[in-house]
C-alpha cells in the first residue's frame, strides 16, 4: 500500500510539475494561479498546496529538476570516453534542445528565480549548479586534457557563468539566436578551459 501512495505521490508531483512547465511560459509566473496550475495538474486547489506551499516553491523544484537533467546528462557523457571539450560543448548543444523543446520555460524560470531569490538562496542553488559542472573539470584534470595553470573551481565557475550568461541573453534578447550563440559560446568556455 505504501510503495503505490508513494507513487501517486511521484505521479501528482509529477503532472503539478508538467502543468507549470505548460503554463508559466504562456501566462507569466505571476499570471499563472494556483487553480490554474491544479486544474492543469487534475487536482485540487488544496491538494497543490500539499506539495508546493507557494508558486516559489514551485519555481524551485523545476530548478532543481533541471540541475537534476544536467547532472544525468552530465553522468551520461563521463560514462563514455570523451575529451571534456566535446563534454563542455554537449552542455551548450543540450542547452538549445531543452529551449526548442519547452519554448519560453527556462527563461521565464531563471527571471523569477533571479527576482524571488534571497542572496542564501541563491549562494545555495549555485552551488549545486556548480557541483555537477566540477563533475567535468575533474574527470578533464584526470584525463589530463583540461588546464592545470588554473584553480579547478575557477575553470567551473567560468563554464557556469557562461552557461547563465547565455540563459540570460536569451530571456533580455527578443531575437537572440540560440542556436548559433550556444554553441559558440560552448566552443568559447571549451577552448578557454581545455589544453590545446
Amino acid at each position: 500500500m505504501t510503495g503505490r501512495r508513494e507513487q501517486n505521490r511521484r505521479e501528482t508531483r509529477t503532472r503539478v510539475l508538467d502543468a507549470a512547465k505548460r503554463l508559466f511560459p504562456e501566462q507569466g509566473v505571476a499570471g499563472t494561479t494556483a487553480i490554474d496550475l491544479a486544474s492543469a495538474a487534475r487536482i485540487s486547489r488544496a491538494t497543490f498546496f500539499n506539495y508546493f506551499h507557494s508558486k516559489d516553491d514551485l519555481l524551485v523544484a523545476l530548478w532543481e529538476e533541471q540541475v537534476g537533467n544536467l547532472g544525468a546528462l552530465i553522468t551520461e557523457s563521463l560514462a563514455r570516453p570523451a575529451p571534456s571539450e566535446e563534454r563542455i560543448l554537449l552542455l551548450f548543444t543540450d542547452l538549445v534542445r531543452a529551449v526548442r523543446e519547452r519554448p519560453g520555460y527556462l527563461a521565464v524560470v531563471t527571471y523569477e528565480l533571479e527576482r524571488a531569490d534571497s542572496q542564501e538562496t541563491t549562494a545555495v542553488r549555485n552551488v549545486l549548479f556548480h557541483e555537477q559542472l566540477r563533475r567535468i573539470i575533474d574527470a578533464g584534470l584526470r584525463q589530463g586534457d583540461v588546464r592545470t595553470d588554473f584553480d579547478p573551481a575557477m575553470l567551473t565557475e567560468m563554464v557556469g557563468a557562461v552557461y547563465l550568461s547565455v540563459l540570460r541573453n536569451l530571456r533580455l534578447e527578443e531575437d537572440y539566436d540560440l542556436a548559433a550563440n550556444a554553441p559558440e559560446a560552448g566552443r568559447f568556455i571549451a577552448g578557454s578551459v581545455c589544453r590545446r
